[in-house]
């Protein structure tokens, strides 16, 4: 029984990173069973994005990837049902989040063999599209700099929230700056109501605000040293902390009366 927990905790771990593990475990065998590896490499990028390697390789661990088609959908099954115990044990847990340039990629993977699959780390990517794509009513973007390649990672999540009803508030430095210009107004032509995109920011370089959040719902967020760029979230050394529950609300808290302070805002023309 040890030796079968060990073979499925890596995919357990990865499926526990969903939202609806029971979604993607059914969409997972789909795709192997039409056995195109197209798909299943769509499959797996769509769900588990930048940890599409480790989810190949968590299946070859599972024994999954040469099974036949009922001894593959039972060991999905079963990741599934660890995976949802995964998310219940570690629902409030805070969770390491890195990003990994290219010259760390060899330390990163001798880091990961060093600790139970259940205890990786997320990378910082994925976490935060991840932590956006959680929200139902409100999303908190805040950072010092925005770029567009991170904008339009970010846009199809404002989209479906905008259209839903909910807001999304941007706490930022100057707006003058083109970076931030051109990615707020990404995010905001791609919203279907760009009302709902509210932007408070401050002239100017001498903000004063370094920190790096992205929190849904008041429940679930992100608070770390990377920026809400492409540099932040893909190419320089960053560490942060995914948080949940009374954690998550105090950090969503506390930015907002951060940017509802009496200094000149701006808005975005």
């Amino acid at each position: 029984m040890d030796r079968l927990l060990d073979a499925l905790t890596p995919l357990a771990s990865l499926l526990a990173r969903n939202r609806d593990p029971s979604t993607v475990s059914a969409s997972v065998a789909c795709a192997l069973s039409s056995g195109n590896p197209g798909q299943v490499d769509e499959t797996l990028r769509r769900y588990f994005g930048a940890d599409a390697p480790c989810a190949t390789a968590a299946l070859a661990t599972a024994g999954i990837t040469e099974a036949n088609d009922i001894d593959r959908r039972i060991r999905l099954a079963q990741a599934e049902v660890l995976a949802l115990e995964i998310q219940q044990t570690r629902r409030l847990a805070p969770c390491l989040v890195m990003t990994v340039p290219d010259f760390l990629r060899q330390a990163w993977t001798e880091h990961l063999r060093e600790l139970p699959a259940a205890d990786w780390p997320r990378e910082t990517l994925p976490a935060m599209l991840d932590i956006a794509a959680q929200a139902e009513k409100e999303l908190l973007l805040a950072a010092p700099f925005f770029d567009v390649e991170h904008a339009r990672a970010l846009a199809s999540r404002v989209a479906r929230l905008t259209a839903a009803g909910g807001q999304v508030l941007v706490v930022t430095q100057g707006t003058s700056m083109q970076p931030n210009a051109a990615s707020l107004r990404l995010l905001r032509d791609g919203a279907r109501d760009p009302v709902r995109v509210q932007v408070w920011s401050w002239p100017g370089p001498t903000l004063g605000v370094h920190f790096k959040a992205v929190v849904a719902d008041r429940q679930y967020g992100y608070l770390g040293s990377a920026n809400l760029t492409s540099h932040g979230a893909l190419h320089h050394a960053e560490a942060g902390v995914i948080v949940h529950g009374s954690l998550a609300l105090q950090l969503d808290r506390w930015i907002r009366k951060v940017a509802a302070q009496p200094i000149d805002h701006q808005t975005l023309a």
